[in-house]
């Protein structure tokens, strides 16, 4: 008897995931396209995060940074992907809330952190460009580690904002996702709770997730280019100088 109860609320508590493809042979053709996407984007990333490990002149902060961004990238494609397929292989779309919970927390958690780590990247090059004889100082070993954790705890306390909001929630109707994956969004038009507060807090979240680290790729870049267009002028006027010293020297005797 507790374990029928058990069974029909635990199937009850599961949410369907609609998908994007069907059996035709035209979303078949599609899904087979993603599924090739999927497996090159995988081996590469996967390269350059055992290159960049494996290489001792690749350990600088540039390098390092670069590993984590494509790891990152490796674990979202991931989160997403394998369960996508798996559904349309099985033809079983259920997943249950606490692989939903997993979804969204990976999910949100490494978009997050790649935004961070996008700005990390754009202030090393800045510094590599604009301040080089000073860059070892600025962007060590242990700077760079600061940051690339950061990154990762950054969007990890978000991810884990964000789900515990989710699940908190409840759900009723027929739990149908109109998706591939655990997207927030679609959870919140199914939920039977009053989501304003956590829309609001949401919202501002992503305002700073967003708006922060854009500012620091345009601040970086801006002050980048400024500095190369100044080198370069000041390269001409040298070269210039260097011109009208050498034609105002007297010609050799023949």
């Amino acid at each position: 008897m507790y374990m029928i109860q058990w069974n029909n609320w635990t199937r009850n508590s599961d949410f369907i995931l609609l998908g994007l493809f069907d059996h035709s042979p035209l979303h078949t053709f599609f899904f087979s396209l993603i599924l090739g996407i999927f497996f090159m984007a995988f081996i590469g990333n996967s390269i350059m995060v055992i290159l960049i490990y494996l290489d001792a002149h690749l350990h600088t902060p540039m390098y390092i940074l670069l590993s984590q961004l494509s790891l990152m990238d490796l674990m979202l494609i991931c989160t997403t992907v394998p369960q996508m397929a798996f559904n349309f292989l099985s033809g079983n779309k259920s997943i249950s809330m606490v692989g939903c919970g997993i979804q969204i927390f990976f999910y949100v958690s490494l978009l997050g952190a790649e935004c961070f780590l996008l700005a990390a990247m754009a202030y090393d090059r800045y510094v590599a460009i604009c301040y080089p004889l000073q860059y070892p100082i600025l962007m060590s070993h242990k700077i760079c580690g600061l940051m690339a954790a950061s990154s990762w705890i950054l969007g990890s306390l978000d991810g884990i904002i964000v789900v515990a909001a989710a699940l908190s929630f409840s759900y009723c109707g027929t739990r149908e996702i109109p998706h591939f994956f655990c997207d927030i969004a679609a959870l919140l038009t199914i939920s039977c709770s009053n989501t304003l507060i956590f829309e609001k807090i949401m919202f501002f979240c992503c305002v700073i997730m967003l708006t922060l680290p854009v500012a620091i790729i345009i601040a970086s870049y801006t002050r980048l280019l400024l500095t190369v267009k100044h080198k370069s002028f000041s390269r001409m006027e040298q070269m210039l100088g260097h011109k009208q010293v050498l034609s105002g020297l007297p010609e050799k005797p023949a």
